[in-house]
Parts: structure tokens; C-alpha cells; sequence
């Protein structure tokens, strides 16, 4: 029941993410619920392009400040970034390239 009342939007996009074994999920809370039901998902597909197109940011990746004003003004509240598989190395790939190593 709780679940219901928070509604969130999952964006799993890994297409674009740093790395190919990456995935980026930003969490949005749909404050606009009529009657108390989750808004469908055409409307949160046209509230993510928009603020992408808005914005320039690139799906996969963590959302921006501006892209998290951008929902917020189309009725989704930020609430959290999950990331999950290996992350990048810390020296980067080319470096990992340039060693002859497996990163």
C-alpha cells in the first residue's frame, strides 16, 4: 500500500552509461497523483524527454541539478541515484589501455 502512494519513476537506461557493465537508475517521486494513482507512463516518457531536451543531459548517466529543476517543474521530485556494476577506474580507461591492463 505505501508503495503505492509512492509513486516512483525508475530510469534504467545502459545504453549510454560510462561503462557498457554499468547501470545509472535515478528515482523520481510523482507528486502529481489524481485520485491517488501514479500518472501513466506516457506522461513520465514525455516529462524525461522534454527535460533531456531541455537540458542536453545524456540518458545513462547521473541527472544534473538542471535536469532534476527541469522534473521537479514537470511534478517529479529527485529522491535518489542508484548505480550499479563496476565502476569506472579511478586513472581512467586510457590508462588502464596505456598499462596493458584489465580495468
Amino acid at each position: 500500500m505505501q508503495r503505492a502512494i509512492i509513486i516512483s519513476v525508475m530510469l534504467l537506461a545502459s545504453s549510454a552509461a560510462a561503462r557498457a557493465d554499468q547501470v545509472v537508475n535515478e528515482v523520481y517521486r510523482d507528486l502529481i497523483r489524481p485520485h491517488g494513482h501514479p500518472r501513466g507512463a506516457a506522461v513520465s516518457q514525455a516529462a524525461l524527454d522534454f527535460c533531456y531536451g531541455q537540458t542536453g543531459d545524456i540518458r545513462g548517466l547521473a541527472d544534473t541539478a538542471a535536469f532534476k529543476q527541469c522534473m521537479l517543474g514537470r511534478g517529479y521530485r529527485w529522491q535518489t541515484t542508484k548505480v550499479k556494476g563496476r565502476p569506472a577506474p579511478e586513472n581512467g580507461p586510457d590508462w588502464c589501455i596505456a598499462h596493458d591492463m584489465m580495468c
